[in-house]
């Protein structure tokens, strides 16, 4: 019989408790804190590369944590047509929404080069009115066949626009967040003829609400303890 001792068990619940208060914290906004993608349940968790385009694929192991560990894989051919640029989008509920209300400041991930030739990634979100924003400052990833950990900013100092709309009105209104391989900061990305390997997709909040969520979580700790 497995059993867990007790500093693992009052962790666990620590971080129960703490997720619980960033949940209802930001109830009415999406996305929500600490939300994440890590594609365990065989699904691409409404990832996809659009009409025209092969969807990505959900593979059952060799994920950063090895065997059995789930992530996506997204392919691009490098032709002119729909599937020639590699890149991956989510306009489901989850990634859509106020982003200032749900106080999120970056996006972390887990990027695997699966092909021959380096790629650089960048984070593209668009908002309702059009206006469209990518990260200015690309993560370089090698094609050596390692998992590697990424952050994106979402400040305003972090992304270039493209379009009309204010930062400040766009970021309330986001309704696409991508995954793309683009040598310039742009939004659509580049044909190219390659594969790339995602997983653990997190929405990381303001440093000051992980900050209260952990204060909250520790005082219904020691109230349990009285």
């Amino acid at each position: 019989m497995h059993s867990t001792s007790p500093r693992r068990g009052a962790g666990t619940v620590l971080a129960a408790i703490a997720g619980v208060f960033l949940a209802t914290t930001v109830a009415s906004a999406t996305p929500v804190a600490q939300q994440v993608n890590d594609f365990e349940n065989g699904t691409t968790q409404s990832w996809t590369n659009g009409g025209g385009a092969p969807d990505p694929v959900n593979v059952n192991t060799g994920g950063p944590a090895g065997a059995a560990d789930n992530f996506l894989r997204v392919n691009a051919n490098g032709g002119s047509s729909a599937g020639g640029r590699l890149a991956v989008y989510n306009r489901s509920t989850q990634w859509v929404g106020n982003y200032t209300t749900a106080r999120i400041t970056s996006v972390e991930l887990d990027l695997k080069n699966l092909g021959t030739s380096p790629l650089v990634m960048r984070l593209g979100l668009q908002e309702t009115g059009g206006t469209r924003f990518a990260s200015t400052v690309p993560f370089n990833l090698p094609a050596d066949g390692l998992w590697h950990h990424a952050t994106f900013g979402l400040a305003s100092s972090d992304l270039t626009r493209i379009g009309s709309t204010s930062y400040t009105t766009a970021v309330t209104r986001i309704n696409e967040l991508r995954v793309i391989h683009s040598t310039a900061a742009d939004f659509m990305g580049d044909p190219i003829n390659s594969s790339v390997g995602i997983d653990n997709i997190r929405a990381v909040p303001e440093p000051a609400l992980l900050g209260a969520a952990g204060a909250a979580a520790l005082l219904l700790m020691r109230r349990r303890r009285r």
